[in-house]
């Protein structure tokens, strides 16, 4: 356990720099998407308020300035559409940096004298990580937001928002942070599930090499097959009806961690017998 520790550790570290860079860009991006958001509206105001129109007037006609329209703004959902890219490059980069330079980084990791599964464990950790860092500074930032918006916007023309509110109302924003545990559960233990199935298709390439290119590509198509299975049943059996959803959701629950489990003992197969350094 304190070897894993250290290489999470590690993992994390090497990461720590570009991750707050890239945390302090989407804070003044987003922060700068509310001062020009804000300026607009109080803009377009100021100028109805010239033409004798009433504030109510104005609100009934532009509607308030919240953070639930601004969630909509390409301020707000472009920053974190580019971490969430920068995340699933990062997958990838995770395994493929540590074969790159003369020297190769891999070869140390995979002569320590612990078991190879840890440092698979250990870079789905700092992943994980990764992604849960991101998620707590974006409600961190959208509440500092919120504050800097009601600064910029009188009262009268200001609705407040609550991160919940901004969830519900925001699709993307909702994948993001979910309204209940158990949503939170379903969504983030689906994405780990993808990140193992990403991982056994890295190492199938990392392992048989232009081969293992194709059985990667083949090995996530299957994956996506077993995971839906039991819908795919179903429909052909004509029994889509035949059970609740939630029936439908369980079944899929446990065909996803049986995908998972798969893809954990592939990798675990190749660390240990197939891949070379």
């Amino acid at each position: 356990m304190n070897r894993y520790l250290k290489l999470v550790n590690l993992e994390v570290s090497r990461v720590a720099k570009v991750l707050f860079g890239g945390l302090a860009a989407l804070f003044i991006i987003q922060m700068i998407g509310v001062w020009i958001t804000s300026n607009q509206y109080m803009s377009r105001a100021n100028e109805a308020i010239m033409n004798g129109e009433s504030v109510q007037s104005i609100v009934d006609n532009y509607s308030y300035m919240s953070m639930l329209s601004f969630s909509d703004k390409i301020y707000f959902i472009g920053p974190i559409a580019l971490c969430v890219g920068a995340v699933f490059f990062y997958i990838f980069l995770i395994w493929y940096r540590d074969w790159s330079g003369k020297n190769t980084f891999i070869y140390r990791l995979l002569m320590l004298p612990t078991a190879r599964l840890s440092v698979y464990f250990a870079k789905a950790t700092a992943i994980m990580i990764i992604i849960f860092t991101m998620v707590a500074a974006q409600m961190v930032f959208i509440l500092i937001e919120s504050s800097f918006m009601e600064l910029l916007t009188p009262a009268e023309y200001l609705k407040e928002a609550t991160i919940s509110q901004m969830a519900s109302y925001n699709i993307y924003l909702y994948y993001i942070i979910p309204g209940t545990f158990t949503e939170f559960i379903l969504y983030y233990g689906g994405g780990f599930i993808v990140l193992t199935v990403l991982f056994a298709a890295i190492l199938m390439e990392r392992s048989f090499r232009w081969k293992g290119l194709f059985l990667g590509l083949i090995y996530i198509a299957f994956a996506v097959f077993l995971t839906l299975s039991p819908i795919g049943v179903l429909i052909m059996l004509d029994k889509a009806d035949y059970f609740y959803p939630s029936e439908v959701v369980y079944m899929t629950i446990a065909s996803s961690m049986v995908t998972g489990a798969l893809s954990v003992w592939i990798s675990h197969y190749l660390l240990n017998k197939k891949v070379t350094v």
